[in-house]
């Protein structure tokens, strides 16, 4: 005769059920509500070849794709700032996408980035690049932004490099327009470049970094990707906007330089999984 289960039994497979049908809700909060707004701050080394002695220890911190285009996305960027100028790092590279395209936020993203303390260079990335109205004007967003931001005492780099200096001696930046701009050159970027002192290039979409690397750059910092956002266990992001898949997040070595891709800081749908935003800090030291 079959034995009925106990009442203990049945309390424990009720409970198992429970667990069952709320963890993907769990997970689904913690995907849209915990991890979008989970910044990591890290430091890594950045070693140079020929780094003059003035930039030893130097700290560079590499913010990406703000995507500010809401209330939200602007306090939570406005808190990562906030952390970013606390860390105190000697210099500030930004790599585009301050902005969302097509949701108008041009004053309020510079208005962010302009409480920067550290100083700062700027490139643009894809979402930078649109026709919107500001104050009652249709801008060009991109030369919008340079303007603010030039006037607000920050670096902007479009197709162009400026120097660095510090105690005495000097490294190059160089700023790249964005690959989909149909504005990204290397050629011009690199051009006026006159002395053989390190080279920093910054450029949203990594799937310039070959062009870039013809031109000898110690290190290539980009972004765009994400880091896919939205990453499962045992097979990775579910969706890149690259050719080059194995560009997703992290460091790599070409054959001149080293690409640092980061996963950026805001998002487009607000979902993160696996996937948190970061902000590198750099240390740069002389090496290979």
């Amino acid at each position: 005769m079959p034995q009925t289960p106990s009442r203990h039994s049945r309390r424990r497979l009720l409970k198992a059920l429970a667990i069952g049908a709320s963890l993907p809700a769990a997970l689904g909060f913690y995907a849209w509500q915990v991890e979008p707004f989970w910044p990591e701050f890290h430091e890594l080394p950045m070693p140079v070849p020929n780094l003059p002695a003035a930039f030893e220890g130097a700290r560079i911190a590499h913010l990406t794709d703000l995507h500010i285009f809401n209330g939200a996305s602007r306090e939570y960027v406005s808190g990562v700032i906030r952390q970013v100028n606390r860390l105190k790092p000697d210099a500030v590279l930004l790599t585009g996408d301050l902005v969302t395209l097509g949701r108008n936020y041009v004053k309020e993203a510079c208005e962010v980035v302009s409480t920067l303390v550290p100083k700062t260079f700027i490139s643009f990335g894809n979402h930078d690049y649109a026709r919107e109205k500001v104050d009652g004007r249709e801008v060009d967003v991109a030369d919008e932004m340079e303007a603010r931001l030039t006037a607000a005492g920050f670096t902007v780099l479009r197709n162009r490099p400026v120097q660095w200096q510090r105690g005495g001696e000097k490294i190059w930046i160089v700023g790249m327009e964005d690959l989909w701009s149909g504005r990204f050159y290397p050629g011009t970027a690199f051009a006026s470049i006159d002395s053989p002192e390190p080279i920093i290039a910054m450029s949203h979409n990594p799937d310039t970094a070959p062009a870039v690397d013809n031109f000898n750059p110690a290190w290539i910092l980009a972004g765009h990707t994400h880091g896919g956002q939205i990453r499962i266990p045992g097979y990775g992001a579910v969706l890149l906007p690259i050719q080059h898949k194995e560009w997703q997040q992290g460091c790599f070595k070409l054959r001149s330089a080293r690409l640092y891709v980061s996963r950026g800081i805001g998002f487009l749908a607000r979902a993160r999984f696996c996937c948190r935003p970061e902000v590198a800090i750099f240390t740069m030291t002389r090496g290979a």
